[in-house]
């Protein structure tokens, strides 16, 4: 009776120890996928193109007050007072203002447009707009591919609006034809302003397409809520003392604020992502090494009891690889039961992680076979550690 007893409940704690091993390499599996589909994904996002040069540019904030600026001539002057100090400062190759610029963490504000056609003007839809001095595009690296970039002459006021625009918006209004000369309205035909040139394709966000913009010049407006970018061979630290420099000697009461570079902006963006990874990362190896343990105390547990029974198929002459392989399997037929239940928790799990993921589906099969080829291998390198000290045991010890 109490052999029986202890059979029944020998036999009922293997199957619980069983299933706590099928749950830890299900959850480890969930978990590895997840960090795995999101280190993929910043992967992703490092490698993606911008469309402009983000080295060596800083920017700052530099918003003047309404009461001393007060039409577009006073702010024109600053602006342009402003970037001559600078681009008078060796180790400064450009420097210019812009009402935003990408990778800054916002969308750019959109107007809509109409295209001059000829009889009547074709509403084209809403596209991006920014304003930016003469040296915008060479302060960012930004190509011209058609046409040519803003020159001071353009700020003039009393000259028909200049228009520069990125390729996407040229293909957008105009398809294939030349969009050089050709005229474009914000206020429904009222005004127009003429296309110039054709700028590269930029990313306002690094998660985002390329955008439509159009780029009209700064001194035509009075836009007092302005970024200077400066780029040069200085370090961040020499280029942020050239540019309050260069303020304070044309008015010293401007502040200048929130001055960093545009790599610290895609940092920024980016490092929900790396935190978000960096923590699952860790639940995933602290699984991973709870897994581990698991399996070899399940195959440690079960080489102890089958002791006896190994010494005997030993001495009765079974191979010791064949021994070896009849205890391992255990490891093996519990970690693929869990990898079975964790492969359909985690195609579930997963689906959670959309919104974070880039350019990587959310059951990526590379990631899934990844993460289930690891967890066997360490799976079966912790159930034969205790299969092999069972090994080098003597039958006749055993047996006695």
């Amino acid at each position: 009776g109490s052999y029986g007893s202890r059979s029944t409940s020998g036999a009922r704690h293997a199957r619980l120890r069983g299933g706590l091993i099928i749950t830890q390499v299900a959850v480890s599996l969930v978990l590895l996928a997840g960090s795995g589909l999101l280190i993929r994904s910043l992967a992703n996002l490092e490698r993606v193109s911008a469309g402009f040069d983000p080295g060596r540019v800083l920017t700052a904030r530099v918003d003047l007050n309404w009461t001393r600026y007060d039409d577009a001539a006073a702010t024109a002057r600053f602006y342009r007072a402003v970037e001559e100090r600078l681009h008078g400062t060796p180790g400064i190759e450009a420097a210019a203002f812009a009402s935003s610029f990408p990778l800054n963490g916002s969308a750019a504000a959109r107007i809509g447009i109409v295209v001059d056609g000829g009889d009547a003007p074709a509403d084209a839809g809403s596209i991006g707009v920014n304003s930016v001095s003469s040296r915008y595009f060479a302060a960012l690296g930004i190509p011209i591919l058609r046409g040519r970039a803003f020159t001071d002459a353009d700020g003039a006021t009393d000259v028909p609006a200049a228009i520069v625009l990125t390729s996407a918006s040229a293909r957008r209004l105009f398809g294939d034809d030349d969009p050089i000369g050709r005229r474009i309205s914000s206020d429904g035909g009222q005004s127009w302003g003429s296309v110039i040139g054709v700028a590269g394709d930029m990313r306002q966000q690094l998660e985002g397409d390329f955008e439509a913009m159009a780029f009209v010049h700064q001194h035509r407006i009075r836009d007092i809520q302005s970024r200077l970018l400066v780029r040069g061979s200085l370090n961040p630290a020499q280029l942020e003392q050239a540019v309050r420099a260069a303020v304070a000697q044309v008015d010293r009461e401007q502040p200048v604020t929130d001055v960093r570079t545009i790599r610290e902006f895609r940092d920024a963006a980016l490092a929900p992502r790396r935190t978000i990874a960096l923590v699952l990362g860790a639940f995933a190896a602290l699984a991973l090494l709870i897994t581990a343990v698991g399996v070899a105390g399940v195959i440690a547990f079960a080489v102890a009891e089958r002791e006896r029974e190994i010494s005997i198929r030993i001495a009765l002459g079974a191979t010791h690889a064949g021994v070896f392989v009849l205890m391992v399997r255990q490891a093996a037929t519990l970690t693929a039961a869990g990898l079975v239940l964790g492969l359909a928790l985690a195609l579930l799990a997963t689906r959670l992680l959309g919104s974070l993921l880039f350019n990587v589906p959310a059951a990526d099969p590379l990631t899934f076979l990844t993460v289930a080829v690891l967890l066997l291998v360490v799976a079966l390198g912790a159930g034969a550690a205790p299969a092999l000290r069972a090994l080098r045991t003597e039958p006749v010890r055993a047996l006695r």
